[in-house]
């Protein structure tokens, strides 16, 4: 009985700590030496850099996306839409499925499935507009920090809602 209760036990734990459930928390961005994303839909002037923020709980996913014309400094944030915010978010089954609205109001939806290249976790896939089902874009972002270097203060950049 003693080693059964051990047994019931260890798996309990291993089944809670030793889950292997995707993750997204955190800051993704256009990997270096990428070529710029040029989204239309987003805005007529756009072709830059991308950067994701985000935290998961549980298959809800939250956040915003951030867009930069050359570096990931703020002094060359996008200036007519530096920010949206990620609306329905949510990973299954290792895809991230998410929308947003432009700042022009435009809508667009995202499919981003959570990949592994050369040890570097990614984010691959594109943004579609829902409205003619067409895609827009493909993207690419790369994971390059944890929960830790989200500061929310630079991410309050007065996104549309």
């Amino acid at each position: 009985m003693r080693r059964l209760t051990i047994l019931v036990l260890a798996t309990l734990f291993c089944a809670s700590a030793c889950s292997t459930e995707d993750d997204v928390t955190g800051m993704w961005q256009s990997p270096p030496g990428a070529d710029d994303v040029e989204l239309p839909q987003f805005h007529s002037q756009f072709a830059g850099k991308l950067q994701l923020a985000v935290g998961q709980y549980a298959k809800d996913v939250s956040g915003v996306m951030l867009f930069y014309t050359e570096d990931f400094h703020k002094s060359f944030r996008f200036a007519p839409c530096p920010c949206v915010y990620v609306n329905e978010g949510e990973l299954r089954n290792g895809v991230l499925a998410f929308s947003f609205t432009s700042c022009d109001g435009a809508q667009i939806v995202a499919t981003l499935e959570l990949t592994d290249v050369d040890g570097k976790e990614r984010l691959e896939g594109s943004f579609l507009d829902p409205a003619s089902g067409n895609d827009i874009g493909e993207v690419v972002l790369e994971k390059v920090g944890s929960d830790e270097n989200i500061h929310e203060e630079e991410l309050d950049l007065g996104c549309p809602e």
